[in-house]
């Protein structure tokens, strides 16, 4: 659960951000945030459209996506609420890391 610690908010914010690329890359859409499974296989479908060099993306989504729910964002909502329970990423571009 989300601290307040320094590491836990940067871990929270590269899964805000991991989210947020499988919502520009992979499919993500508020539908898709039901459950984590749900989440994640949406973003390994979407992962099976892109090209295979960028098929990388879902594994670090599918991270996030997990972290998230254990920081504290709730599933069953949009990717809005998900996201506003974390610390945002205050412009930097950040993933989970493989």
């Amino acid at each position: 659960m989300f601290s307040g610690s320094v590491t836990d908010i940067e871990v929270a914010r590269k899964a805000a951000s991991s989210v947020l690329q499988a919502q520009a890359l992979l499919g993500l859409v508020d539908g898709s945030m039901t459950t984590i499974a749900t989440a994640q296989a949406q973003c390994d479908a979407g992962q099976l459209l892109l090209s295979i060099t960028d098929r990388n993306y879902a594994v670090h989504s599918d991270r996030a996506i997990q972290v998230g729910v254990n920081e504290g964002a709730a599933m069953g909502g949009t990717i809005a609420t998900y996201l506003a329970a974390l610390p945002d990423s205050a412009g930097h571009y950040r993933r989970m890391i493989s």
